[in-house]
């Protein structure tokens, strides 16, 4: 639920996986904006440990746990982002979400 002053996008939602990912990992990110901040939280399952590469516009931006759950800071920027997770261990990667972010 949005606190005052903040705000909520759901992102364009596509449940087939990449090209190339072995995998079934089911991405899906939502954009929350305060002020003129934006962040970008992605969820994804199934979340099976390990480590993960964070995608943005096809450019590693992070790794992390693989937890099922991220989030990209993307501070004043606005434009459409495509994300996707990638097992560091399989290469398996989930489908792409892209978000406009405004």
């Amino acid at each position: 639920m949005p606190i005052s002053g903040q705000s909520q996008q759901n992102a364009f939602f596509d449940k087939e996986p990449a090209a190339g990912g072995g995998g079934n990992i089911v991405l899906q990110a939502r954009v929350k904006t305060q002020g003129n901040n934006h962040r970008v939280r992605l969820q994804w399952s199934p979340a099976d440990g390990g480590l993960v590469n964070v995608l943005r516009n096809s450019v590693i931006i992070a790794t992390t746990a693989d937890d099922g759950r991220a989030a990209d800071d993307l501070g004043t920027q606005t434009g459409t982002f495509t994300y996707q997770v990638c097992e560091t261990d399989s290469g398996d990667c989930s489908n792409e979400v892209t978000v406009m972010v405004q």
